[in-house]
């Protein structure tokens, strides 16, 4: 069983394992809160979020607080379409001298949301 973060505001993850359970956050707050109070055994980051939220935020939180918080058994995983924006998270993670995996979007759906005029986007 694994504990598993996801920052992502437009997609959800789809575990692969049994038993693995997933905390789902749309914002780069809400993954800070998530990460000072439980363990992840991964963590999955999207760089654009809602807004001007980014998931930098997140990646300089972990950078700066990394040796308050054990991150030596945590996988990180950067899932941006945005180019610019996953080569930022993976340098300032490497900063903080965690390793960041470029990863596929193989396990995430889209998020089906209603729109004001009651159609599906």
């Amino acid at each position: 069983m694994s504990m598993i973060l996801v920052v992502d505001d437009t997609r959800h993850f789809v575990a692969d394992k049994p038993g693995d359970i997933v905390v789902h956050v749309e914002h780069s707050w809400d993954a800070v809160a998530a990460l000072r109070s439980s363990f992840f055994d991964h963590v999955w980051l999207d760089y654009d979020l809602h807004g001007d939220d980014k998931g930098s935020n997140v990646a300089r939180f972990v950078r700066d607080n990394v040796d308050g918080i054990n991150y030596n058994f945590t996988a990180f995983h950067i899932h941006s379409f945005n180019p610019a924006g996953r080569t930022a998270m993976k340098q300032i993670l490497k900063d903080g001298g965690i390793v960041a995996n470029m990863e596929s979007l193989e396990n995430f759906v889209n998020i089906k949301r209603q729109t004001s005029f009651g159609e599906t986007e």
